[in-house]
């Protein structure tokens, strides 16, 4: 019996680094789109979806809380550090932020449930944690990210996703 529970538990273990690599290979490959970058002048803007069970590991009493949302990281670097200084210093960096982003799905529009912006500490860029309510994804046909990047970069942005990338990394993220 006890040597049971032990090649259990071994066999466990093997399989969560398993998916733990599988979603970091995933989430690097730049055909998947989970992960997006652009460049506008000095500005790299890189949008990355995060999976439905992202934070799990930091939120152990409360699992599944992230199947009513789907969350995006944006981040905003400079490749001339002191001109980022100047403009990430305002409070317009900081504050109101929910009002740049867009999640478009099919033909509705939606709207952040929070938007803020992460302190990392980051003198270079800046960095947005953006959560919409999430949607089921069977009858998305397209979806796309709108980031209306007005203080860094004066353009709007749109990052388009693919519903099966997105389907596939939640999946594995949830261990399904």
């Amino acid at each position: 019996m006890r040597n049971y529970l032990l090649v259990l538990a071994m066999l466990l273990t093997a399989c969560s680094g398993n998916r733990q690599d599988k979603l970091a290979q995933l989430m690097k490959d730049a055909t998947t789109t989970l992960s997006q970058e652009k460049r506008v002048g000095p500005m790299v803007i890189r949008c990355t979806y995060l999976p439905a069970c992202w934070d799990q590991r930091s939120q152990k009493e409360a699992p599944g809380s992230n199947e009513a949302e789907m969350s995006f990281r944006i981040n905003v670097q400079s490749t001339n550090p002191g001109e980022v200084k100047e403009k990430g210093s305002r409070q317009m960096a900081s504050y109101g932020v929910e009002e740049n982003f867009q999640l478009i799905v099919n033909r509705d529009t939606l709207l952040p449930v929070l938007a803020q912006r992460i302190a990392n500490g980051n003198l270079d860029g800046a960095e947005y944690l953006v959560i919409f309510p999430r949607v089921p994804l069977a009858p998305v046909q397209t979806m796309s990210l709108v980031y209306k990047d007005w203080v860094f970069s004066s353009t709007r942005l749109v990052f388009p996703f693919n519903k099966i990338f997105l389907q596939q990394s939640d999946s594995i993220s949830c261990g399904l």
